[in-house]
């Protein structure tokens, strides 16, 4: 089933390796949607796949990366050994769903 959560929890499982538990469900759907009201689906999970991916999963707050949203506009620093970096075009690309 596919909802508008679906590219930001597809993010969170690549990067976290498991999908995420309902109440991170509850709380990506609380603080994105404002969000996606001034930005597009793609350029938020762009950001949100940088800050996934520059972010141990202990660190992890979704209420952080809202927090902090202008500092993922650009990829920049260095991905965290053992992590992948993939932009939603890259994705796209390699996978099909688009």
């Amino acid at each position: 089933m596919s909802t508008w959560l679906s590219p930001y929890l597809r993010a969170y499982a690549r990067a976290f390796g498991e999908p995420a538990v309902a109440s991170v469900c509850g709380r990506m759907a609380k603080v994105l949607r404002p969000l996606e009201a001034q930005y597009s689906t793609d350029e938020i999970a762009r950001r949100f796949t940088r800050y996934l991916c520059a972010t141990p999963a202990r660190f992890y707050s979704i209420e952080h990366f809202v927090a902090t949203f202008a500092a993922w506009r650009h990829a920049g620093g260095t991905v965290p050994k053992g992590r992948t970096y993939e932009t939603v075009e890259e994705y796209v690309q390699r996978t099909g769903n688009g």
